[in-house]
């Protein structure tokens, strides 16, 4: 931010580009899609450069709704539980497999 020298009284000024309304947006999709980074690095991109009333707010919730890191959001981990095998007899008689789900396509 210019340091802008006071007129009156001591001190120092520091100004910041205001962003309206309508441009609010177009700021967070231009910086939130580079790479979807998440609700915290794009609260750090867009208050580095921009600011407005409600800011973070606002990207809190623009996060939250975008469908992309939606759709590569981990909702939880499942842990499976530790299990004891019993040995096979002869190759492949058993056979373990590991299911990820859901499964898209």
């Amino acid at each position: 931010m210019p340091e802008i020298p006071p007129t009156t009284g001591n001190g120092t000024i520091l100004c910041d580009v205001y962003t309206p309304p309508s441009l609010r947006c177009k700021v967070f999709s231009s910086l939130h899609n580079l790479s979807h980074p998440g609700g915290r690095a794009t609260d750090k991109l867009v208050s580095h450069r921009f600011v407005w009333s409600g800011m973070h707010k606002d990207l809190k919730a623009w996060t939250r709704a975008c469908p992309a890191c939606q759709w590569s959001k981990v909702q939880r981990h499942n842990k499976a539980p530790i299990g004891i095998f019993p040995c096979p007899d002869a190759r492949f008689s058993h056979v373990h497999l590991d299911i990820v789900c859901p499964a898209t396509v």
